[in-house]
């Protein structure tokens, strides 16, 4: 059974509450939920959240200058939030920066599986993951929280949807986990799509075919991102449900633009 709940309410009251960023605080640790509480699902593009500004290149770095006359810079470091994630499961959409993302999940409290974009095989890592720290086109990640009882049994890149594009740096992505929690398994899936897809664009119905191919394993999936031809604001950003609900409740969950979070979708699934 899928329950559904206002995703206004699903955000924490700091993330509703603390009104707009106002530079760097750490990350407040949340406590682990009991195991018999409902899993709770977000998407965010990141890409939304206000204040979410990466530091250019060619943006000058402060300058200190030593007694022997050099001088020297000092890194830039980006601003961290001001409050935790309240989610058990994060889709990801518009990720580009795994180091800038560590701030808001650090590794120690979340797991982070990134798109293909990430990878690489020159041994370099990031948090001891073989990740490059950057991507060169936007991509997907889902961000697991660290619970007893929830865990990861499958991985699937949907490389079908990347080909879709015919692009070398494909402007589509999907990270589609799937997790199990106490004896329930649910695909957890974060979508990217161009911003120029129409209904019938090649990789939305690539998307839909792997839709249609796991609705046989009679696993839920809820699929985060923009699913719905580009639209302003948030219209367009959601979540969708996977078998489709009993009615009344509805099979699509569309986003609302949050404080802290822009444009911002969740929904609390029972175990």
């Amino acid at each position: 059974m899928v329950l559904l709940t206002s995703p206004q309410l699903l955000l924490t009251t700091a993330l509703i509450a603390a009104g707009p960023f106002h530079g760097p605080v750490e990350a407040i640790a949340q406590p682990v939920p009991p195991a018999d509480v409902p899993l709770t699902i977000l998407s965010v593009d990141v890409r939304t959240l206000p204040e979410w500004k990466v530091a250019s290149p060619e943006a000058p770095a402060p300058q200190w200058r030593t007694s022997f006359g050099s001088e020297r810079r000092s890194e830039v470091k980006a601003p961290k939030p001001s409050a935790s994630v309240e989610a058990d499961i994060v889709l990801l959409q518009g990720v580009s920066d795994v180091r800038r993302l560590r701030s808001w999940f650090p590794a120690g409290q979340w797991r982070l599986i990134t798109s293909r974009h990430f990878a690489r095989s020159d041994g370099d890592s990031v948090d001891g993951e073989n990740l490059s720290p950057t991507s060169p086109s936007p991509a997907t990640a889902v961000a697991l929280r660290l619970r007893p009882g929830l865990r990861v049994t499958g991985k699937d890149q949907v490389l079908e949807v990347t080909d879709a594009s015919g692009k070398p740096a494909a402007a589509a992505t999907v990270t589609a986990v799937k997790i199990r929690y106490e004896n329930r398994e649910t695909w957890a899936v974060s979508v990217l799509l161009p911003e120029d897809c129409a209904v019938s664009c090649p990789e939305r119905t690539a998307i839909d075919r792997w839709h249609e191919t796991r609705s046989a394993e009679n696993v839920r999936r809820v699929t985060g991102g923009r699913l719905t031809p580009q639209s302003p604001g948030c219209d367009g950003f959601g979540l969708r449900l996977d078998p489709p609900p009993p009615p009344p409740r509805p099979s699509y969950i569309a986003a609302s633009l949050t404080p802290k979070l822009g444009c911002a979708a969740s929904v609390s699934v029972a175990k």
